[in-house]
């Protein structure tokens, strides 16, 4: 079963989700999840946590993008009603304080750092890494980073993110799913397809 990435175009305009301006100005209800020994940011708690700052928004967004500080999907109304007809359980859609027509997105599959990782600067020009132990020991969060195909998805996946520690998540979905989203013609919106490998039978 062949996977696709869903990525976000290039989008000019600087946005930041959980800070004021920059990687670590947060804002007050987002520091609890910022660790108090290495300074870590737990986005993925955050979100779970429910938006509670209205970024700078453009006037003018895609219907799908990526923040600046890369922790966070900002996806239209017209995404959403793409992804619900699709299924209505396979995403959350987290509001954002006095936005209307643009929400948070986060699969409900989420994937994290596999066991083994293989560590290469030549496969598809793809570079994979883990730390043996946690980076920090009061947080146990890791440092991870991959390109695609060093990454095995089961089967049983529709549409997930891929978790990626401090640096928020890569999104991963069946080629059914993706067909979906290229037929409603989402701005801001890129697909690549065959993106991921599959786990060996």
């Amino acid at each position: 079963m062949p996977f696709d990435q869903i990525e976000s175009k290039d989008f000019k305009s600087i946005t930041w989700m959980f800070t004021r301006s920059n990687w670590f100005d947060f804002f007050d209800s987002y520091l609890p999840f910022v660790c108090k020994k290495c300074n870590k940011f737990d986005w993925l708690k955050a979100t779970q946590n429910g938006i509670s700052h209205t970024p700078i928004f453009p006037a003018k967004m895609p219907d799908f993008f990526q923040t600046s500080d890369m922790r966070a999907y900002v996806v239209s109304t017209k995404t959403r009603i793409a992804i619900e007809d699709f299924s209505d359980s396979i995403a959350v859609f987290f509001t954002i304080p006095k936005i209307k027509d643009h929400f948070v997105l986060l699969p409900k599959q989420l994937l994290y750092r596999p066991n083994k990782v293989v560590i290469s600067d030549e496969y598809l020009g793809g570079v994979a890494f883990r730390s043996t132990k946690p980076v920090c020991q009061e947080c146990k969060m890791y440092d991870l980073g991959f390109r695609r195909r060093l990454f095995n998805v089961p089967d049983d996946i529709v549409f997930g993110g891929i978790v990626l520690d401090t640096i928020g998540m890569t999104l991963v979905a069946s080629r059914e799913f993706s067909d979906h989203l290229r037929k409603a013609k989402l701005t801001g919106m890129d697909i690549a397809k065959d993106a991921f490998a599959n786990p060996k039978k």
